[in-house]
C-alpha cells in the first residue's frame, strides 16, 4: 500500500488494517446491495444508514457488526426488516462499493458521524468525482475532496504533508 500523505494524530475507533480490509468493503457492499438489489436511491439509503444503530456501530468500531455480520444482515438492520440469507459475497466493484469505502475511510480518519459526511457530500455529489483523478485510487485521497465540503476545523489534527 502506498504511504499516506496525511499525518494523523487523532485516536480512532479501530486499527487501520480493520478499516482497510473489513469496514470499507463491508459498507461498500451494503451500499451496493441497497442500490442494485433493493433499487434504493443512494442519498436516501445513506440518510437511513446515518440514523441507524449500524452507523453507530461502525463509528465506534464495534467488531460484532463490522467483522461478524454479513452485508445483507447489516442492510436488513438498516432497513428494519427480518435478516435474510446473504447469498454470498457481493461480486462486483462499482460506484457504490467504492463510495462505501471512501465514506468509511473518511469517517474513520476524521472521526465524524456518517450523518455529517452524508449531509456535507451526499453520494449524488461524491459520484461527480467518478472521472476525476481520485476515482478508483486509495480512499485516503478523498480527504482532499472532503476538504471542499467540510469546515477546516474538522481536519484539526490531520496535517497534509504534501502541502509542506
Amino acid at each position: 500500500m502506498e504511504q499516506s500523505s496525511y499525518e494523523d494524530t487523532r485516536p480512532h475507533a479501530y486499527e487501520d488494517e480493520t478499516v482497510e480490509w473489513i469496514a470499507e468493503d463491508k459498507f461498500g457492499t451494503v451500499l451496493a446491495r441497497a442500490v442494485h438489489e433493493d433499487k434504493l436511491d443512494r442519498d436516501d439509503f445513506c440518510r437511513k444508514f446515518a440514523d441507524s444503530e449500524v452507523a453507530k456501530a461502525f463509528e465506534n468500531g464495534n467488531p460484532d457488526y463490522i467483522c461478524f455480520m454479513s452485508d445483507t444482515e447489516l442492510l436488513d438492520m438498516v432497513l428494519g426488516r427480518k435478516p435474510r440469507d446473504s447469498g454470498g459475497m457481493y461480486p462486483f466493484f462499482n460506484n457504490e462499493t467504492f463510495m462505501g469505502s471512501v465514506y468509511v475511510f473518511v469517517q474513520w480518519r476524521l472521526n465524524l458521524p456518517f450523518k455529517a459526511l452524508f449531509e456535507a457530500c451526499p453520494p449524488s455529489e461524491l459520484v461527480k468525482y467518478r472521472f476525476s483523478k481520485y476515482w478508483g485510487i486509495y480512499a485516503e485521497e478523498f480527504l482532499d475532496v472532503f476538504r471542499k465540503y467540510l469546515p477546516e476545523e474538522d481536519f484539526d489534527g490531520i496535517a497534509d504533508t504534501e502541502a509542506d
